[in-house]
């Protein structure tokens, strides 16, 4: 129905157009006008007005309920067709000492971090982490000959949120400090509020990668500053991790990660979101796949507005 009007809409332009240089009388000018004026009309109101807004809560409720039913098909109509998702909820088996040895500390942050739910979530990440490291390790080195090999290249993790940094110190413990890690959060630290991060000379410069913290905005991820310490891992070496960054942050991650200049550096990504259903429209990565698949349609409100009708 709505490309049928779309069509009649169309042919009524274009026979406007056509008149525009012809003699046609005014009367018939007039009509074809107000036709189309209408037409262009209807097509940016709300169409379903008149349920979605009905006096009588029996259609407004019948409305509602076959909206749901209709946003869950198409739900899992787009998830049946992706691939099945990788089983990754078993915890690395160093994670779990190195989560003890951090939170055992006697000058540790007491924070929400420590709970067993959170703790097994970041025992399950650490897995995947390592082993995405181990595996962008092998594609930029190739030979995988890595001791012997002068032109190694040690991969470079980069926390985007890190916040206290559990999750970051987490992963560079785990892999038993042979990887550089960079804890990357806009907060600054001040005198008593503690992160999880080493103290000041628990680093061996000589034996061990360094592990940095570098304050600035999500927003701003492909700022030079942003991007210095992750020159030495250029070319795919660095992997890319988040967890819980808020609303519309890991897309923003995502679509930074995915465009020069940080697509030269980047070789793997474990990110895992949260409350990603409270970000805005305009903030997915990808809206036109979603558009797609039924999903980011608009319609104009009685005000004027534009709402989305998902």
């Amino acid at each position: 129905m709505f490309r049928l009007i779309i069509f009649v809409s169309s042919v009524c332009f274009l026979a406007l157009i056509h008149a525009a240089f012809r003699s046609l009388s005014l009367p018939s000018f007039v009509f074809l006008a107000i036709l189309t004026s209408l037409l262009i009309r209807y097509l940016h109101r709300d169409r379903w007005s008149v349920l979605r807004t009905n006096k009588f809560t029996f259609v407004r409720k019948t409305y509602q309920y076959i909206s749901i039913y209709r946003l869950a098909y198409l739900l899992d109509r787009v998830v049946a067709a992706l691939p099945a998702p990788m089983d990754a909820t078993h915890p690395h088996p160093d994670a779990a000492a190195a989560l003890n040895g951090i939170l055992s500390s006697p000058d540790c942050p007491d924070t929400f971090q420590r709970k067993e739910t959170n703790i097994i979530q970041i025992e399950s990440l650490v897995g995947c982490v390592c082993t995405l490291v181990h595996d962008v390790e092998a594609t930029i080195n190739g030979d995988g000959n890595y001791n012997s090999s002068k032109n190694h290249v040690s991969p470079l993790v980069l926390d985007i949120g890190a916040g206290k940094a559990l999750f970051t110190r987490a992963v560079y413990e785990t892999l038993r400090r042979k990887f550089p890690c960079v804890a990357f959060d806009r907060r600054h630290q001040f005198e008593g509020d503690l992160f999880y991060d080493p103290k000041e000379g628990e680093v061996d410069d000589q034996h061990e990668q360094p592990y940095t913290r570098l304050v600035g905005d999500v927003g701003r991820l492909s700022s030079s500053r942003t991007l210095d310490p992750l020159r030495s891992a250029k070319g795919g070496g660095v992997v890319a991790i988040t967890k819980h960054l808020c609303g519309g942050a890991t897309d923003n991650s995502l679509m930074a990660l995915c465009r020069l200049p940080l697509s030269d550096y980047v070789g793997g990504a474990c990110l895992a979101p949260c409350c990603h259903q409270k970000m805005r429209r305009e903030q997915y990565c990808n809206v036109p796949y979603l558009q797609r698949h039924g999903f980011c349609q608009t319609h104009r409100g009685l005000r004027g507005d534009m709402h989305d009708n998902d």
